[in-house]
């Protein structure tokens, strides 16, 4: 898999060890991406708000400020990943991490509803990398097990977040997905993370038109097409990202 779809992409790569950043930098240029590279968070949003790169690579443990240490007791990265979604919702975001008990950290970003965000450990084969890249730019969640919590504990928190008028029609959406083709499916993930449909025009190449027709046959196949009469309180957007939230962690089509 590499960065086709029309102009090359751009990964922003943040880590203070210089070994570990170039080398994820010569892996992606040789998947056809440009990459651009810094050792700190204040460096990362100065590069990141002028270039608004396609997706990021974020060491969990880096310094707040050039000529800083990062400390290990620190999890600056996830910060900075609030930082970089802040300015950009779409951003795709895999979080890198040699400590093994910083998982559930981690998860805390998924229990504040932010999507297109994924968490695999340092020595992970290079086509992980490569594919969750892919998978958090399309707005899925992307979550290596380990820490104190496992993916069933967080799919049960997520559930309980449910309010009562909103669970059966999330619970019913979630049973609906797997009928989705695979353009409906990503077009929904996209959706789900919060990308307006001409954000979704333009990152697929296809006509506005076109997406718009999507969007409501998605909303019609996961049954929400009448929402706004049958419960005019709740907002279809909201319970679409709750479905695929919790689709995306069930381990299914990319979300594993």
């Amino acid at each position: 898999m590499s960065a086709t779809d029309g102009a090359i992409k751009q990964v922003l790569i943040v880590d203070d060890n210089a070994f570990n950043r170039e080398g994820v930098a010569f892996y992606l240029r040789r998947q056809n991406f440009d990459t651009l590279e810094a050792a700190d968070e204040s460096t990362a949003l100065m590069i990141a708000g002028n270039a608004r790169p396609w997706a990021a690579v974020v060491d969990i443990v880096i310094p707040h400020e050039e000529g800083d240490r990062a400390r290990g007791s620190e999890s600056v990265g996830l910060q900075l990943v609030r930082r970089l979604k802040a300015l950009d919702i779409t951003m795709g975001i895999v979080i890198f991490s040699a400590y093994d008990d910083r998982g559930s950290q981690v998860w805390d970003l998924v229990r504040e509803g932010i999507r297109g965000v994924g968490y695999l450990l340092k020595g992970s084969r290079p086509e992980r990398l490569l594919q969750a890249l892919h998978d958090t730019a399309a707005g899925r969640v992307v979550l290596d097990v380990n820490g104190a919590m496992t993916k069933d504990d967080l799919i049960r928190d997520q559930r309980a977040r449910l309010t009562t008028e909103e669970r059966p029609w999330v619970e019913h959406a979630l049973h609906l997905i797997p009928l989705l083709t695979p353009r409906e499916r990503e077009i929904a993930s996209r959706m789900a993370n919060s990308q307006n449909n001409q954000g979704i025009s333009v990152a697929l190449g296809i006509k506005m038109k076109t997406v718009e027709n999507h969007v409501s046959r998605i909303y019609d196949k996961l049954g929400m097409g009448n929402i706004e009469t049958e419960a005019p309180t709740l907002r279809k957007a909201v319970l679409l990202a709750k479905a695929f939230m919790i689709y995306d962690l069930s381990g299914v089509e990319g979300g594993s």
